[in-house]
């Protein structure tokens, strides 16, 4: 880094144009940092012909910064410091369009170009035409005094101030145009510019600037007018809608320096050529027509100025600004059909979340009744079974009845028969008598009772023990069937509600396969429940019978 005085640190270095250089300082005094520009000629004193011209320059500068127009570049106090002459200037934070255009690979989006065309048509408008409001004294420029107090200005006069004071920027390149932070373009670098009134159009400043976006009468040597910063515009557009100048230079190797052919191109094109039509379909028709009509070969088909040139863009801002409002209004419209459709999703959505918790809820009430159904079948078996072994106990006791009668018969002749000791034999055959004639009696009763066994067996009849635990069976099928009954029952009702709800879900029109295939199960289900009641009511019928039978015992 480099000092400038004892007053200046030079920062970087932002650009360098035909005879000056543009340094980022910092002043070291009051420690703020600003943009210098610093001719490149040593100026040995303040009365040397190059600082006065210097000064002259700079005169044009500080003009513009009467207005403060937020899009053109402030300058300061001209200083003359160790040799150099200077001047101070904002320092733009920012790009130049070439980077923008390079950044956005030559199609800059067209809401940034059309803030471009309305802020530095406005700059451009401040330059050649309103300048005179902020810049007029009413003493040396003749004016007369309005009823009010006010200058008196008529159409002539104005037009008078207008050529005095106007500032022709005279080399309006994407160089010289800079996009700040904040997204504000800022027109710089008037080193070149001119006023009505000043002597350097006869300068050799007449051919100075970046070639490709010299007008044609530029480039002829003819004195800087308003319509050159026209063409320069419509160039800078031109290349920010198609990547390019309309007749770019060729360099070789990527060198600075245009090669004399190059240079007899490019004028010839500028002179002679149009520029290939805009093919952006984003642009505006009336912005293409404009950008074609600031690059007209004569002057007079161009717009005059920048102030006939914005009032152009204001026109068609104002229909643009129009159709903004429009769009935002529709944007809002969608971004609101947008939210009432997110809510109705999600109003979907968890219908659909609680029709399929209602169809799992169902397969799983299904699954219950099935196992209950299961456990009632099992239930029904053993009853069936348990009855069948309680027929049998029956017949049992009777024969062990018979058999225990019998041995007891057996022990009693036993016991009469086996000889004691002492006795007559008359007593004997007495006690022979009287055992036949108790023999002949048991006998009878023994008859009597496999007669009476034998009508039982024939009658199905049983002992009051045996009644009580049939009477007993009988009341637990009666309350087995009741609770069998009310079971089937229960679970008609529980098949009608399946149905219904099954009904419902096929009328809705958020059903998705996912809930057709419940629906598949849950009939498959239904099937499984009608046979399983189909098979309780022929239970039901054996259970039936059966206490019918028990109740004619």
């Amino acid at each position: 880094m480099h000092k400038l005085g004892d007053e200046y640190l030079l920062l970087k270095e932002l650009g360098v144009g035909g005879f000056a250089k543009v340094y980022k300082a910092k002043n070291l005094k009051y420690n703020y940092v600003r943009a210098i520009r610093v001719i490149d000629k040593y100026v040995e004193s303040e009365e040397d012909d190059i600082y006065k011209k210097f000064l002259r320059e700079c005169g044009i500068l500080l003009r513009l910064g009467n207005g403060c127009h937020p899009n053109i570049v402030r300058v300061y106090q001209p200083r003359h410091v160790a040799g150099r002459a200077f001047v101070e200037m904002d320092w733009v934070d920012g790009i130049d369009l070439r980077k923008l255009i390079a950044r956005h690979g030559g199609s800059v989006p067209i809401d940034e170009i059309l803030r471009m065309v309305q802020e530095i048509g406005s700059a451009l408008a401040y330059c050649h035409h309103d300048i005179y409001k902020v810049c007029y004294d009413r003493e040396s420029d003749n004016l007369k005094d309005a009823d009010d107090g006010s200058a008196l200005i008529t159409p002539a006069d104005e037009q008078r101030l207008i050529e005095k004071y106007r500032v022709i920027h005279n080399d309006i390149h994407t160089g010289n145009i800079m996009q700040r932070g904040d997204g504000a373009y800022i027109l710089l670098d008037f080193g070149l510019a001119v006023d009505g009134n000043s002597d350097v159009v006869h300068s050799s400043r007449r051919q100075q600037g970046a070639i490709e976006f010299l007008s044609a009468q530029r480039l002829d040597g003819e004195d800087p007018a308003p319509q050159d910063d026209i063409y320069g515009f419509g160039c800078v557009v031109y290349a920010m809608l198609t990547g390019n100048p309309p007749f770019p230079v060729k360099r070789e190797n990527g060198s600075k320096e245009i090669p004399v052919s190059e240079w007899a191109r490019i004028c010839a094109a500028h002179k002679e050529l149009t520029p290939p039509p805009i093919e952006r379909q984003d642009a505006p028709q009336w912005l293409k027509e404009m950008v074609m009509r600031c690059l007209a070969k004569q002057p007079a088909d161009r717009y005059a100025d920048g102030y006939e040139l914005y009032n152009e863009i204001k026109r068609h801002a104002k229909d643009l600004a129009t159709e903004l409002k429009t769009m935002e209004l529709t944007a809002k419209q969608l971004r609101q059909e947008k939210q009432l459709l997110a809510d109705n999703l999600k109003s979907v959505q968890a219908d659909r979340d609680r029709e399929i918790a209602n169809c799992n809820s169902l397969e799983s009430t299904l699954n219950e009744k099935n196992s209950e159904c299961k456990a009632l079948s099992d239930e029904v078996e053993r009853l069936k079974k348990a009855n069948e072994k309680n027929k049998g106990k029956g017949s049992d006791r009777w024969r062990y009845a018979i058999y225990f009668a019998a041995g007891a018969l057996i022990m009693a002749l036993v016991w009469f028969f086996v000889p004691r000791k002492g006795g007559a034999s008359s007593q004997l055959k007495e006690r022979i008598e009287q055992l036949s004639a108790q023999t002949a009696a048991k006998q009878a009763t023994i008859d009597s009772l496999q007669a009476e066994i034998g009508k039982l067996g024939q009658s199905k009849g049983s002992s009051d023990a045996d009644y009580v635990v049939l009477a007993q069976d009988k009341a637990g099928f009666e309350r087995r069937l009741a609770d069998l009954q009310k079971k089937n029952q229960q679970q008609e009702k529980n098949i009608k509600d399946l149905n219904s709800q099954i009904a419902t879900l096929k009328k809705s029109s958020s059903n998705t396969q996912q809930q057709e295939n419940k629906i598949k199960q849950l009939n498959h289900r239904i099937a499984i429940l009608e046979a399983e009641k189909e098979k309780w009511n022929k239970e039901k019928g054996v259970l039936l019978k059966k206490i019918a039978e028990l109740s004619s015992r």
